[in-house]
């Protein structure tokens, strides 16, 4: 059986750019799937967008490491800081570790998140986390229990490394893969824990993000990428935008941050790209449709 890809846009809803960039996307045949982020500013864009368009398969972005809650702060006091809103990841790992957060509200605010969607009129049929804050330990097991609850699918963002030897070694590169083992380890537990209860997964995940010393946003990167799998279900995962306040403000590493996600919006949009992925051994799919076949 050939290999299955599917090619997620996380961030929809973040801003009116991004959202743009992902409907511009599906509609080149480059993108399948878009997790939503329900507390984004321009969520309720980003629902009305889906619902227009029933063929771009919808995710839950969760998002516990950045922006605000769904639900009121004095529900998620051990989540948020003094002004309401989430920390970044390393507070929330760290926080973890310490057992200074209380499970009962993570469980709350993922059903705040979830049921966010379903309210818009809209169906998920997979659970990822913004900053794979789904794979943190305890908020895991509750993303697993969550998913096996609803028959989500769950992405486990075990990252394949491949080294491109384009660009110049800069000294945060040992930061960078150390960051990159951690959360490789974290996403095989996930793995462990979802398929152990039943969880529908992902067999291999990908993105730009994964070559070393530097990411590589270019077509012939993307092209690398699908090319490694012909065989079990893949996962790209991408960040379109056309940059704009929400873009600059989301993304906290400022300029280059914001021209990566131009770059991953161009090389989807190359027509080169799309007629790649018509001719490549993996079959393009959505989350919905691999869990209808294997069920078949």
């Amino acid at each position: 059986m050939r290999g299955r890809l599917i090619i997620t846009a996380d961030d929809f809803g973040v801003s009116p750019g991004v959202n743009r960039a992902i409907l511009e996307g599906h509609l080149a045949g480059t993108i399948t799937g878009a997790s939503l982020a329900a507390s984004g500013d321009a969520a309720e864009a980003a629902a009305e967008l889906a619902r227009e368009h029933r063929t771009l398969d919808v995710g839950v972005h969760l998002l516990l490491a950045a922006g605000r809650p769904i639900s009121p702060p004095s529900r998620v006091q051990t989540l948020v800081g003094k002004d309401g809103r989430f920390g970044d990841r390393s507070r929330l790992a760290r926080r973890l570790v310490q057992g200074s957060v209380d499970k009962a509200e993570i469980a709350r605010e993922i059903d705040a998140q979830i049921d966010w969607l379903r309210a818009e009129g809209l169906s998920p049929s997979f659970l990822n986390g913004d900053r794979h804050v789904h794979a943190l330990p305890v908020v895991r097991d509750v993303v697993v229990a969550k998913a096996h609850e609803l028959e989500l699918a769950v992405r486990v963002p075990r990252e394949q490394f491949l080294w491109s030897g384009r660009a110049r070694i800069s000294r945060k590169l040992p930061l960078r893969l150390a960051t990159k083992l951690t959360l490789h380890s974290l996403a095989g537990q996930l793995a462990q824990r979802a398929r152990r209860a039943g969880a529908f997964t992902n067999d291999h995940f990908v993105s730009p993000f994964g070559f070393f010393p530097n990411p590589d946003f270019s077509a012939e990167a993307f092209t690398r990428l699908i090319s490694k799998f012909d065989r079990g279900l893949t996962e790209l995962m991408v960040h379109p935008a056309y940059v704009d306040e929400g873009v600059r403000a989301f993304w906290t590493d400022g300029r280059v941050s914001a021209s990566d996600r131009e770059a991953e919006r161009e090389t989807l949009l190359d027509p080169s790209f799309a007629a790649e992925l018509g001719s490549s051994s993996p079959v393009l799919t959505t989350y919905a449709q691999a869990r209808t076949d294997r069920r078949g």
